[in-house]
């Protein structure tokens, strides 16, 4: 449960590394300020195609199969982003990883209910929120 419960804090963690990276990729792929701006807002729109999609999927595949898929996006996109050299390469990545991250994002809740006994389920839910501040928190506090 701890692994699964876990996932949307990738969320938090991707777009905070996602700042600090822009420093070496303007040099090393020689990205625009304009292509940089793009990349690392553009998570958040992508991720609507995956957040509006998450339910049918899970419904069709399970929760737990929905988590390993979104899982795997997650593994995927961030490869295919450390290996990438040009814009559209990125971009794609970036898209790769925003459908892991909102599969995880909306599913894990709900697995994370179901699975949790009656009498601990609303702090169980409630942990999932804090994880994902706290992690926010650390990762931007230098």
């Amino acid at each position: 449960m701890e692994r699964e419960a876990s996932e949307p804090c990738v969320l938090v963690a991707d777009l905070t590394l996602m700042s600090g990276a822009e420093l070496f990729m303007r040099e090393d792929v020689g990205l625009t300020d304009a292509e940089v701006e793009v990349l690392s807002g553009s998570m958040n729109v992508f991720m609507l195609v995956s957040i509006l999609a998450a339910g049918w999927v899970a419904d069709h595949l399970g929760r737990r199969r929905t988590l390993v898929l979104a899982n795997a996006f997650l593994m995927a996109g961030a490869l295919a982003m450390s290996l990438g050299t040009s814009f559209g390469a990125l971009m794609a990545a970036r898209f790769v990883t925003s459908v892991g991250s909102g599969f995880a994002r909306v599913v894990a809740p709900v697995y994370n209910a179901e699975i949790s006994p009656a009498s601990t389920r609303g702090v169980l839910s409630s942990m999932l929120d804090v994880c994902i501040l706290n992690t926010a928190y650390i990762m931007l506090v230098d």
